[in-house]
């Protein structure tokens, strides 16, 4: 990435960075009522879970193949604009413990506040690093310094950061070196290709601080314990303009690594709680929803923390047996949140929790219960599920919900779309070559009404659902046709999802123009997890259709693909891919598709 340092965009940009810093963060924050929990947990150690706020230049970073070569990642990204983080921003601590990582590149101190007061976001970032979490922040022209002087920010920072403006520029670059700390495989790397960085921020150690760069001596890379948790600070920037003959870090073939060795020091923490095995979780979930006295919008808080928390298969049957004793219906959103939490766990056990699901007469409780009674291997289930698909409908007595937003109540047209859905799902649990015919048929309905790249879709239709997991149930059964299809189809969600990044930001005016942002918004946050939980059903799958998977991933030059890759191949994942497939990802077009194989 290049910028001079008499650049137009300095001059536009400088305003942004006119505000001072807030101090006593911790203060302020506790004033508004932000009071971290007594107890902290967090997810299984893989697959990688990241949260990253990609400022500007964040692509240069290159840290798609250094999460590759750490065995990929479920990463869930926000973006920069001005003094926001746009379009995701965690905002409880519950949200933050979803991930092991906080990936903050180029951020002004700022836009944590999202128009508020910044302290509480900053704190949380802190008290989540203190507690176990990981943060590594990445330098750029928005960061650190004044920005981050005096915050939270800096308190958990392994280095203090000046009260001013800390850019400094080195025409000429200065050479990058391993530090007195670096991991044993810095020494591995080509440092003979003289990696030099730009503009650098002047940074100052803090006692126990670990360097594990250095540029023209001085700490860039620092790291250190912050409570039970893990931060570091990268001091330099993808900024500058190269004279011929340099190798610009971000270019270097050995800063992948680097940023790997980093990550995965920083994730590897044994001081981090998790939530496996937790011997009492039936009970106290229990024991809450008895103190919620029966109303709905108290238990459904007390099923929503208990939800995050669910990191076992008993856990998964605790939570689910739960929900389905309730008389309350879930959400279409909620019922993909419990359905991607107990999925990785839903193997056993699960036949009687299904069928009260589906006893419930609630939509998306049957929803659920389709989606779970896949999991069941039990006579007649393949049966079940084609009949539910078929129909469009469940043989059960109605209970007649509220036709609510997200709910399904008597819509006989939506009910017969989120049961469709449910029980394609549920077939792709099974996995059953025999429903195969059933699920070609469904394929060739809708291929004709799928999204295409040059028609620019903002939204996503119940066709394109329907298509997509009738692609997906086809792949888990053995299809390997519906390899290409189905990645095709992931990949253009991605451009979908940008377009509604577009419209959410339309400059209509008035009330039409609200409403219309207000819905770019849902439909984004819709496609998003339900992109999510596509990528999430990538593996484990026949090894019969991994070849075909591995080689359609492989052709693909947009670098996008890589979460694709990292959900069906990465670790954590499901069972260890067959040679022959990873030999097919050595020869990927992008990098990072690449760098997974060895990664594995």
């Amino acid at each position: 990435m290049v910028l001079k340092s008499n650049g137009l965009l300095l001059v536009m940009v400088a305003c942004l960075l006119a505000l001072p810093a807030v101090a006593g963060d911790d203060e302020e924050a506790r004033k508004l009522g932000v009071t971290p929990p007594a107890e902290w947990a967090f997810p299984p150690a893989q697959p990688l879970q990241v949260w990253s706020v990609r400022g500007l230049w964040y692509d240069q970073y290159g840290l798609d193949r250094a999460l590759a070569r750490v065995g990929g990642c479920v990463e869930r990204s926000s973006w920069v604009q001005g003094n926001w983080i746009r379009w995701y921003s965690p905002d409880s601590y519950d949200e933050l413990m979803r991930y092991h990582l906080a990936i903050i590149a180029n951020t002004n101190g700022h836009a944590f506040a999202n128009g508020r007061n910044p302290a509480p976001a900053r704190t949380r970032l802190k008290d989540y690093a203190a507690n176990g979490g990981a943060v590594l922040f990445l330098g750029g022209f928005f960061a650190f310094g004044r920005e981050y002087h005096g915050t939270a920010l800096e308190e958990m920072a392994p280095v203090t950061f000046a009260a001013h403006r800390d850019l400094e520029r080195h025409p000429a670059g200065v050479p990058l070196a391993a530090g007195p700390d670096a991991p044993a495989g810095f020494a591995k790397l080509n440092w003979a290709a003289a990696p030099r960085v730009y503009w650098t921020h002047a940074v100052t150690l803090k006692p126990g601080a670990k360097v594990l760069l250095t540029a023209g001596g001085k700490p860039l890379l620092v790291a250190w314990p912050y409570g039970n948790g893990r931060v570091a600070v990268f001091a330099g920037t993808v900024m500058g303009d190269p004279p011929a003959g340099h190798q610009p870090f971000w270019q270097w073939d050995g800063w992948p690594a680097v940023m790997a060795d980093t990550i995965r020091w920083l994730t590897t923490n044994p001081a981090r709680p998790g939530n496996a095995g937790r011997a009492d979780y039936a009970k106290t979930l229990n024991a809450a929803l008895a103190k919620a006295g029966g109303k709905a919008e108290a238990e459904r808080a007390v099923m929503t923390a208990f939800l995050r928390q669910c990191a076992d298969p008993a856990a998964a049957r605790a939570v689910t047996d739960a929900l389905a004793s309730l008389f309350w219906d879930i959400t279409l959103d909620e019922a993909d949140a419990y359905y991607a939490a107990v999925l990785p766990y839903a193997r056993g056990g699960f036949g009687g929790i299904a069928d009260a699901l589906l006893a419930s007469g609630h939509t998306h409780k049957t929803m659920l219960g389709l989606r779970l009674l896949g999991c069941e291997n039990s006579p007649g289930t393949r049966e079940r599920l084609l009949d539910a698909l078929k129909r469009g409908d469940v043989d059960v007595e109605e209970m007649g919900d509220d036709l609510d937003p997200g709910r399904a109540g008597e819509d006989a047209g939506y009910r017969a779309y989120a049961y469709r859905l449910a029980a394609l799902e549920g077939l792709g649990n099974l996995g059953d070559p025999a429903a195969l015919p059933a699920i070609r048929a469904v394929v060739k309905q809708y291929e004709g009404k799928r999204p295409r790249r040059e028609e620019f879709p903002k939204d996503v239709t119940r066709e394109h659902e329907l298509y997509q997991a009738a692609l997906q149930a086809a792949l888990r059964c053995g299809d390997a046709a519906a390899a290409g299809p189905l990645v095709d189809l992931l990949m253009q969600n991605r451009y979908t999802l940008v377009n509604m990044m577009f419209a959410a930001f339309s400059d209509v005016k008035g009330p039409a123009g609200e409403a219309q942002r207000a819905r770019a918004q849902r439909a984004y946050a819709r496609l998003q997890a339900r992109q999510q939980l596509a990528c999430g059903r990538l593996a484990p799958l026949p090894a019969s259709v991994l070849s075909a998977l591995a080689a359609r991933l492989a052709a693909e030059d947009d670098p996008w693909v890589a979460p694709i890759a990292f959900a069906a191949f990465g670790k954590g994942f499901g069972a260890g891919p067959p040679a022959d497939a990873l030999a097919i990802l050595t020869r990927a077009t992008v990098p990072a598709v690449a760098d997974l194989a060895g990664g594995r």
